[in-house]
Formats: structure tokens, C-alpha cells, sequence
């Protein structure tokens, strides 16, 4: 990866998996906040359609880079003021209070500034432009931006929880030896696998479910300690 933070050799694969939701979490909300800076503007249409085009390069991967190179860049300066290894990094909301203390919102604003300039050059109606991106970064200086990091922290934490009862649940039908259960509930944790930020802790404790829903389903039966062994180790 071209980021310095994940280049580090002492940085666990967990903390990496979180940087990558938070990225997409601040992509996300600088987006739709670019929309409702959009249509609240009092221009004409013909006006906002020049901003438009900005707006639909926050969506660009060059703009992507910059949303990341400033989160990297602000949990480094974040760890740094408080004496911590990134270790410390446990979750997201611990994240994100890092990359907060580490001056995110200013290393977004100074990077939106940056990507931005292009459309000021030359530009006749640069005044407009200026102003759509003032207003954007007043959004990430106020107190909405991190209600809404908080929000959607708090949605991935719940799918988590769900996910994580989930994976509960199918060990309550393999104690019944409820056969149906078990698959009918190993078709659902796959299925949110894929839509649920799981942890590499998660990841491993779902392919033993798989490996010993196949057993269970080959056997009909529980399985013997070896065979438990089995599936934890494949």
C-alpha cells in the first residue's frame, strides 16, 4: 500500500482493517455533505452545474488519496501528542478520537484546498467555487461532521454485534444438533460476511463454523474432538 501506516511492520492487520472503514466513513460523509452544500447554495442552475464537476470529483480516486493520506497523516500526529503506540488502536471510535487530537479536519481541509485549486485557475466564476468549497470545509470545522463519524461508527459497531449473536446462535443449533438450523444459519453468516466489517478474530471463527457445518452435515452427528481440532486448524 502506498500509505506509510500500513508500510509499518508493527501495524497489525486489525488497526488496518479499521483505517480502511474510517477512510470510507469520511469519503462517505464528505460526499453527502457536498450534496446538501450543493442544493443549499442560492445560485442559478447554470452556476451549479460548474460546481458539479467538483463536486463529482470528490467521488474520483485521486480524491480518495487525499480523504486517506489525511487520516494517515492525522492518527500519526494523533499518536505522536499523546506517547502511544498505534497498538492502542483497538476500534474505531478509538480511531477515530486519534486522528480528531491529530488534526484531521484540518489536514481534509488543507487537502481539499490543495484538489480543489485546479477549478480556481483561470476560472471566471472561481468566487463560486471558493464558496462551495468554504462551505465544505466550515461542514468538516463543525460539530455535525463528527455527530455523523459517530453515527456511522456506530452502525458498522452493530452489524458487528449482530453478526458476532449470529455466529452465537449457530452454536446453540450445534448443540441441539438442530441440523437445519445449522444450515439455514451458515447460509446467513455468509451472507453477512460480505456486507459486515468482520475482524480477522471473525474471520477465522467463521470458517470453523463452515468447516463444521460440512462435518455435521456429512456425519449427522457432533463432532469428535479431533474433527473439532480439524476445522480449526484448516
Amino acid at each position: 500500500m502506498e500509505l506509510e501506516i500500513v508500510k509499518n511492520k508493527d501495524l497489525d492487520i486489525e488497526v488496518y482493517k479499521e483505517k480502511q472503514a474510517f477512510d470510507k466513513i469520511v469519503e462517505n460523509i464528505i460526499d453527502k455533505s457536498t450534496d446538501y452544500i450543493l442544493k443549499a447554495m442560492p445560485i442559478q442552475d447554470n452556476l451549479k452545474d460548474i460546481l458539479i464537476d467538483v463536486k463529482k470529483s470528490f467521488k474520483s480516486k485521486d480524491f480518495n488519496k487525499i480523504v486517506q493520506t489525511a487520516v494517515t497523516s492525522s492518527i500519526r500526529e494523533g499518536l505522536e501528542i499523546i506517547g502511544a503506540p498505534i497498538s492502542i488502536i483497538k476500534d474505531l471510535n478509538k480511531l477515530k478520537n486519534i486522528a480528531l487530537k491529530g488534526g484531521l479536519r484540518e489536514s481534509l481541509n488543507a487537502g481539499i484546498e490543495i484538489f480543489t485549486n485546479k477549478y480556481l485557475k483561470g476560472n471566471v466564476l472561481g468566487e463560486v467555487v471558493t464558496r462551495f468549497v468554504d462551505d465544505t470545509k466550515s461542514y468538516i470545522n463543525s460539530r455535525r461532521f463528527t455527530n455523523q463519524m459517530d453515527i456511522d461508527i456506530d452502525k458498522i459497531i452493530n452489524k458487528e454485534n449482530k453478526f458476532k449473536d449470529l455466529c452465537k446462535d449457530w452454536y446453540k443449533a450445534y448443540d441441539k444438533l438442530d441440523i437445519d438450523s445449522i444450515n439455514k444459519i451458515a447460509k446467513q453468516i455468509k451472507t453477512k460476511e460480505k456486507t459486515s466489517s468482520v475482524t480477522t478474530d471473525m474471520s477465522k471463527a467463521t470458517k470453523v463454523i463452515y468447516n463444521m457445518t460440512e462435518f455435521v452435515n456429512t456425519k449427522q452427528n457432533k463432532l469428535s474432538p479431533t474433527q473439532l481440532e480439524i476445522c480449526k486448524t484448516i
